[in-house]
């Protein structure tokens, strides 16, 4: 089945409407709708939608008093990563397992990156098989990213016939933001 991951659910419903012609099945996991639909060469497909970003960076249990930690200790924090929707985190490792193709629908920028990376670091993680971020040796997994900047049929359409790869440097670059805020926001807010 190839497994299609949008940024969130709207997307994920216009992409099976326009790319099952109408024929697309709804159904929920974990409360997160998705949808299904078999093409004409009898291959099936699924959507789903997330809610923006999987993980979120946040701060180990050690620095959860600001107002105690050094400042210097708290600019220096190792960060972790904590899921940002426990249902969501849950429906795509559910329907990781029975994707044997993955494509990345996030939107199309630096944020949209780092939206697919978490997802698909959470599907690799629960269902090993599939491979790793590149995909496998044999090429029995593809991870694809499909790139558009509207949803409209012709947009979505083109998208899905010119798949690309995911930009590690783009998402890597989402990530570094995403850190940079917590940690200076976080010291010049106990500043």
């Amino acid at each position: 089945m190839r497994l299609i991951v949008t940024e969130k659910n709207n997307s994920a419903k216009k992409i099976a409407d326009i790319l099952g012609n109408g024929g697309a099945t709804s159904d929920r996991t974990f409360r997160v709708p998705y949808y299904k639909w078999t093409d004409a060469e009898g291959g099936e497909h699924m959507t789903i939608g997330l809610k923006g970003h999987v993980l979120g960076p946040a701060f180990p249990e050690g620095y959860s008093n600001w107002q105690k930690t050094d400042l210097h200790d708290l600019i220096d924090a190792e960060l972790i990563k904590e899921p940002t929707d426990k249902n969501v985190v849950k429906a795509i490792k559910k329907v990781a397992k029975e994707a044997d193709e993955l494509v990345i629908a996030t939107d199309f920028d630096r944020e949209g990156e780092l939206i697919g990376l978490e997802a698909l670091e959470e599907m690799l993680d629960a269902n090993p098989e599939l491979g790793d971020r590149e995909g496998t040796a044999d090429g029995s997994l593809e991870i694809k990213r499909a790139r558009y900047s509207a949803l409209t049929k012709e947009e979505i359409e083109r998208a899905f016939a010119d798949l690309d790869t995911l930009s590690y440097p783009l998402a890597n670059a989402g990530a570094a933001r995403q850190d940079i805020d917590l940690l200076w926001g976080a010291t010049l807010t106990r500043a």
